[in-house]
């Protein structure tokens, strides 16, 4: 049965601006956009902010049109085509500001900034070090903490200072990757950037990194929008489908099935190794259909799929779904499919995609990274599904723990600490800036006193007080200062500080007053206790025009 939208509910007023470089195309931009959705069924003030718009949608804003994007993207592809022998893949170098961002980021006024995929052309590094707001990251897959790469596929430079890219096939230890990430470093530091991670496998990669070592890093697992996956009758979507077929039915799919980590050689592999006849393979994504010849089994691919329900349908008429992707942040068609009541099989290296399944429990996850143990997996779940009513298990886990109404209570929690520490911070701010006020006023007394006693050609002088402005007196006039006297006996160490008692029998040109506010009071104590004459008395408020006899007697 189909769950209920879930309705809006009051919450504690906080502003969200979401960023992302797409609003609806690709998995991160589709988790950013569920979990923006249902932040505002629970009432939440959300808005996103893209570079690339697909739907129509008064809480989605845009800064650059479509010509201004599509340049925006060839510009932040460029520097790695000075790497003739790169291989074929994503490398982001984020190198071109996005002022309109800024100025729309400033506008919209947000309480919380929530970067999500945030490279393709959409701002620049440095742009990340201006925003002037709190800022959560959800790292949705390598690239904020690598050299540009988004999988590294086995490469863990990323650890230490990347250069020498496996990718672009760089000799070059200082190549673009080395210096993309020099540059991360030095902005990210400049933020303070709440990192959350996917999955936990995720949240320790981003820890093992150079870039967000020293970073809170946590995890809330990405979302999964069971509005629109969940279990319906699987005669009914084979019907839709239109799918009359009494064999059972593989399914695999991706946004883009050529990806090289998404594994799909391991799976035409396995095929080979089940019977051709009992089995059809369902297909889904961006895929050469030249592939397609290699499978020995009846298949269908559907292309790249838009339409949700259409998907939903088709997980739903799966008796299994494989993922053998080498890599997963988290694992989307994974819980997209346990939603519907499909269990999955995955590989155990294939990162966070493990975390959604419980082996042999709701699903099977394949220890070796080969073809015939992804076969095997395969047969395990077609011959236990029944017997260990795994069907109902899948979609009560992601029901539970991985839904988008999970995700965002946790979000909504992190959000009211994030604003709640800005708070803090900004009171913290007004006490720090008025001890700066202070300290500034301090700071010019000083200077002009400085600049009084350098006008005097004074030989020696003895200095009251051994504070602020007393040790900055020591390090500009050093040989002039005889010695300092102060009546506190904390300070008077019979060294360099003494009593003023000293004075009696001393010869110096003047003394100089450097405790503020109680000159007045000093200056009576030395007069009428000490016996030092009036003249000699050099203090903020003193008398300029002993100053004039001052210099005339020097010279």
């Amino acid at each position: 049965m189909r769950p209920g939208r879930y309705t809006s509910v009051q919450r504690d007023d906080v502003k969200v601006l979401h960023i992302n470089t797409w609003d609806f195309y690709g998995g991160a931009a589709q988790g950013m956009f569920i979990l923006h959705k249902e932040l505002l069924r629970q009432g939440i003030e959300s808005l996103v902010l893209v570079q690339h718009q697909t739907i129509e949608d008064s809480t989605i804003k845009r800064f650059c049109n479509d010509e201004e994007a599509l340049w925006r993207q060839g510009i932040d592809t460029l520097p790695i085509q000075f790497y003739p022998n790169k291989e074929i893949g994503l490398i982001s170098s984020a190198i071109f500001d996005a002022p309109a961002l800024l100025q729309k980021i400033q506008e919209i006024n947000p309480d919380i900034v929530h970067m999500h995929w945030v490279f393709g052309g959409l701002l620049s590094l440095e742009d990340i070090s201006r925003i002037e707001k709190p800022i959560i990251w959800t790292i949705r897959d390598f690239s904020p903490f690598t050299g540009g790469c988004h999988h590294p596929l086995g490469c863990d430079k990323y650890k230490s200072m990347c250069g020498e890219c496996p990718i672009l096939h760089s000799m070059d230890s200082m190549d673009i990757t080395h210096q993309n990430l020099q540059r991360k470093r030095k902005f990210y530091a400049k933020n303070q950037i709440s990192v959350v991670g996917i999955s936990h496998w995720m949240s320790q990669k981003a820890k093992e990194s150079s870039v967000f070592k020293e970073f809170d890093v946590m995890t809330i697992h990405n979302n999964i929008d069971t509005t629109i996956y969940y279990k319906t009758d699987k005669e009914k979507a084979k019907e839709i489908l239109s799918l009359k077929t009494h064999k059972q039915i593989i399914s695999i799919g991706a946004h883009n099935l050529m990806d090289m980590h998404k594994g799909l050689e391991f799976l035409l592999d396995a095929l080979k190794l089940l019977d051709k006849e009992e089995f059809l393979v369902l297909l889904f994504g961006e895929l050469d259909t030249n592939l397609l010849d290699g499978i020995v089994q009846e298949c269908i691919s559907f292309g790249y799929v838009s339409d949700k329900n259409f998907l939903r349908n088709i997980y739903v008429a799966s008796d299994v779904f494989v993922a053998p992707s080498l890599v997963e942040p988290f694992g989307k068609t994974v819980g997209e499919s346990m939603a519907c009541g499909t269990p999955v099989v995955c590989f155990a290296s294939a990162g966070g995609a493990p975390e959604l399944i419980e082996h042999k429990e709701d699903g099977y996850v394949v220890e070796k990274l080969e073809s015939y143990d992804l076969a095997q997996g395969i047969l395990w779940i077609l011959e236990n599904r029944v017997l260990k009513d795994i069907s109902n298990k899948c979609a009560n886990k992601i029901m539970n723990r991985f839904s988008a109404k999970e995700a965002a209570s946790k979000y909504i929690e992190l959000y009211k600490k994030k604003k709640a520490q800005v708070i803090v911070n900004t009171n913290s701010c007004i006490k720090s800036k008025n001890n700066f006020t202070l300290n500034l006023c301090k700071s010019t007394q000083i200077e002009t006193m400085i600049e009084r006693m350098k006008s005097l050609y004074l030989e020696s002088c003895i200095v009251y007080g051994y504070g602020f402005m007393a040790q900055a007196l020591e390090q500009v006039f050093p040989k002039k200062i005889k010695l300092f006297v102060d009546l506190d006996p904390e300070k008077i160490d019979n060294k360099k500080v003494f009593h003023p008692c000293t004075l009696k029998n001393m010869h110096f040109d003047i003394i100089v007053i450097s405790v503020m506010r109680y000159e007045k009071q000093i200056e009576k104590y030395l007069v009428h206790e000490l016996g030092v004459e009036k003249v000699k008395i050099l203090s903020l408020i003193s008398d300029t025009s002993k100053e004039a006899k001052w210099k005339k007697y020097s010279l």
